[in-house]
């Protein structure tokens, strides 16, 4: 129990380090392409030297199994702040025939009265070497690379899309499409930079990609959908709930008129009767006198 509460803590530990080292890298890479863009013979010896270490502990960082781990984490916690633990699922087999588990998936009312709910496969990826390739080649101001490294990324990007497609989404019981989650904004932005990638990947595979902002704000707009579903699902029950209200109220409004009829027509006999003993009274009080 030890060992494996141990096993976690580093697992957690590297995580953190790894996602700092990535933002610092990136910032550099930043840091860089401005200085070189004001004197492009120069280059900060600090920044440079900096970087290194960087990427050499990024590669001592290589043999900790991270990959995915930390993507799988961050949507999990996303998909906490945002959904009940009842609107989504882990490890979820959407495929009928298929022993394929995709990691997430979240519940969405089905339209079709045969099937209560379907399921939005989410799947997070996190092409480790491709992207610190692609920032290493932006350090190095190699252009050549650079569109090299592009390329391998998106060959990768495409390869995640396709394997989505084919082993999680199964019309009616999915959605026609999926989400393809990247931990990092900056990953997200470059996948964006890359002409055409985006659109053939919807248009292809019918994933669409998604950074940690973007799948929130997705996620938000679903909450919305899943109650415009649900009351289009059950607007005929609605609608009929609705009659028997206003047949109730109808023979409540009968009940009352009929209860108010006889208040009036008890309220009438009263009176009768209170003149009638007005008159008993005094037919006594003449008796009385006698």
């Amino acid at each position: 129990m030890n060992q494996f509460m141990s096993n976690n803590l580093i697992v957690v530990a590297a995580i953190v380090i790894l996602a700092f080292l990535v933002l610092l890298q990136t910032i550099l890479v930043v840091i860089l392409l401005y200085k070189n863009s004001h004197n492009s013979g120069f280059m900060d010896s600090t920044l440079l030297s900096l970087s290194t270490d960087v990427s050499s502990l990024k590669n001592v960082m290589a043999n900790v199994k991270t990959k995915g781990v930390f993507g799988e984490i961050q949507l999990q916690s996303l998909l906490d702040d945002i959904l009940v633990s009842g609107q989504y699922a882990k490890n979820v087999k959407t495929k009928h025939n298929s022993d394929a588990l995709v990691e997430f998936a979240i519940k969405i009312p089905s339209k079709n009265n045969q099937i209560k709910n379907i399921w939005l496969p989410i799947d997070s990826k996190f092409p480790t070497k491709d992207y610190e390739r692609l920032i290493l080649a932006y350090e190095k101001e190699n252009p050549d690379l650079v569109l090299a490294c592009q390329k391998e990324l998106v060959r990768k990007i495409r390869s995640f899309a396709k394997d989505i497609a084919q082993k999680y989404i199964d019309p009616p019981y999915t959605t026609d499409f999926a989400i393809l989650f990247v931990p990092f904004e900056s990953l997200y932005s470059e996948i964006l930079g890359i002409p055409g990638l985006f659109e053939h990947i919807i248009h292809e595979y019918k994933v669409t990609i998604c950074g940690p902002t973007t799948i929130s704000a997705f996620i938000n707009s679903l909450q919305l959908g899943f109650h415009t579903l649900a009351v289009e699902k059950r607007s005929s029950d609605i609608w009929k709930f609705l009659g028997e209200i206003e047949t109730s109220f109808n023979r409540f409004t009968i009940s009352l008129d009929l209860a108010q009829k006889k208040l009036e027509s008890a309220s009438s006999e009263i009176e009768k009767a209170s003149k009638l003993s007005g008159s008993i009274e005094r037919k006594l009080q003449k008796i009385s006198k006698l």
